[in-house]
């Protein structure tokens, strides 16, 4: 499986972190975070280095409620050294390499990896806590908080990108290597996926921070061409480059697999670090605007 292949690639890399993956196929399998947190507790591994990835079933994060919202925002309060990622399951990437069936009824499947890059525990039905915490005092080592990086893109820290040409404005083209000098926030991701959106609202919240601090801003949305980019910068406010990739082809040549993948550019344009998947805190910047639009619409 590709997931295992890039875990096991990079294992010396991880920091003996594990890996939680879970599925959501439904509103109500969200109820699986709870559990998850219930078996680390019971597990006594609140401190353990881990990564929990859920994996929303492609178009879901744009149906969930509020309350769903607050359930993945508040995950991993009081779990120092657990990191929690949201992502969908882009034309079944992530399903097909563990074998889950998203398109059956209440899917809320479970997949653990140890720090080996291993499988630990694979469940297709729903568990209760002490199971989870059964197999988490056995195969979760205690560790550091996981690095941001986990898996791909198999761009390396200290790596050179790969160049583009950005189309900032309908007669503007900018090469990316016309940015070295300056650190950059390079965000990939597609404009039909919430928490690909919930990514991009987010640094349009932090980017005025990010300028005074002499970062740029700047992101990559596959599938997408200038009219669908326009509309959403419209919509969500958004103010900083956004290069259209219809035909994947950027994506490809940086092997982007997750979306939203999240750069970090140092001033020679080399990796710093990436982050995969939406930030709890970027899911709550989504939610507030999905409110806001709403109340909106009712005044009207």
């Amino acid at each position: 499986m590709i997931f295992l292949q890039r875990v096991q690639s990079n294992r010396a890399k991880l920091d003996k972190t594990s890996v939680i993956v879970q599925f959501v196929g439904e509103e109500k399998a969200l109820s699986s975070l709870a559990v998850i947190r219930g078996g680390l507790h019971q597990a006594g591994r609140t401190n353990a280095g881990a990564a929990v990835i859920v994996i929303l079933r492609q178009g879901l994060a744009q149906e969930l409620s509020p309350e769903s919202f607050d359930k993945i925002r508040s995950f991993d309060q009081n779990l120092a050294n657990v990191r929690l990622m949201v992502t969908e399951d882009i034309r079944g990437n992530w399903s097909k390499a563990f074998g889950v069936r998203m398109d059956m009824p209440n899917v809320s499947a479970i997949r653990g990896i140890n720090a080996q890059g291993r499988i630990f525990l694979q469940s297709d039905v729903p568990l209760k806590s002490s199971a989870l915490a059964r197999e988490l005092s056995q195969h979760l080592e205690p560790s550091p908080a996981p690095r941001s990086r986990l898996i791909g893109p198999p761009i390396m820290p200290g790596e050179r990108v790969p160049n583009f040409l950005l189309k900032t404005e309908p007669d503007t083209v900018l090469r990316l290597s016309n940015l070295r000098g300056s650190n950059v926030v390079l965000s990939f991701g597609r404009h039909w996926s919430a928490p690909c959106l919930a990514t991009l609202l987010r640094m349009q919240n932090r980017k005025e921070k990010l300028e005074r601090a002499g970062i740029k801003v700047l992101a990559v949305l596959t599938e997408a061409d200038e009219e669908k980019i326009d509309a959403i910068k419209r919509k969500y406010g958004l103010t900083f480059p956004i290069v259209p990739d219809p035909t994947g082809i950027i994506a490809k040549r940086y092997s982007i697999q997750m979306w939203p993948t999240l750069l970090s550019l140092d001033r020679k344009g080399s990796v710093k670090n990436a982050i995969l998947g939406a930030h709890r805190n970027a899911i709550a910047d989504f939610a507030r605007f999905q409110t806001k639009e709403s109340d909106s619409s009712r005044k009207i």
